[in-house]
């Protein structure tokens, strides 16, 4: 079948559509359908994931952590900050560095 022909059956098919109920189904059901779907899931499989440090020494985890690429860094203040952040679903994960972190990890 040669393209100029394939061409005029879309073109017939095409002028036919909008009066046809397989048009519906074909065409616009799963272009509504993924609208849909993507209005409501739209970010849920690709989420950022969400870390929170309390860092009491100021230790290089915290630093590298923060220039990580796909992962939201937040910095609190308190453990209990975290824990209730962690608990309310606004950080994924947390992290609570205790001063002289680094020296102890370095120790062994």
């Amino acid at each position: 079948m040669s393209l100029t022909r394939a061409l005029k059956v879309m073109g017939k098919d095409l002028k036919l559509g909008p009066r046809s109920p397989i048009f519906f189904y074909a065409i616009l059901f799963p272009v509504a359908l993924t609208f849909i779907i993507n209005v409501v899931f739209g970010s849920l499989f690709e989420p950022v994931p969400r870390l929170a440090i309390v860092d009491k020494g100021s230790s290089e985890i915290s630093e590298k952590a923060r220039k990580l690429s796909g992962v939201d860094v937040t910095t609190l203040d308190s453990a209990k900050q975290l824990k209730d952040g962690v608990r309310a679903n606004d950080y994924d994960a947390g992290l609570v560095l205790q001063k002289g972190f680094d020296s102890d990890v370095q120790a062994g």
